[in-house]
């Protein structure tokens, strides 16, 4: 399978937790491929997300999200 690497727009907004759910096993198998890559699970699931949003949007446009409600 081929994986097309786009680049990674900065940051430029607050970052929020997010929690998901995994076997264990994908977890500790993930942990390890990280490892020996030398990187940190965090920026690999980061740029996962970034590829993925980044290919449907080339495929159906750009996402528009509604304005958040500002802050109090």
């Amino acid at each position: 399978m081929c994986v097309q690497t786009l680049p990674r727009p900065k940051p430029a907004e607050k970052k929020v937790n997010a929690n998901y759910r995994v076997s264990e096993t994908l977890r500790e198998k993930f942990a390890y491929a990280c490892e020996k890559q030398r990187t940190d699970a965090t920026k690999q699931v980061v740029g996962f997300m970034e590829d993925f949003v980044a290919s449907y949007e080339a495929a159906h446009g750009p996402i528009t999200l509604p304005p958040l409600p500002p802050s109090p």
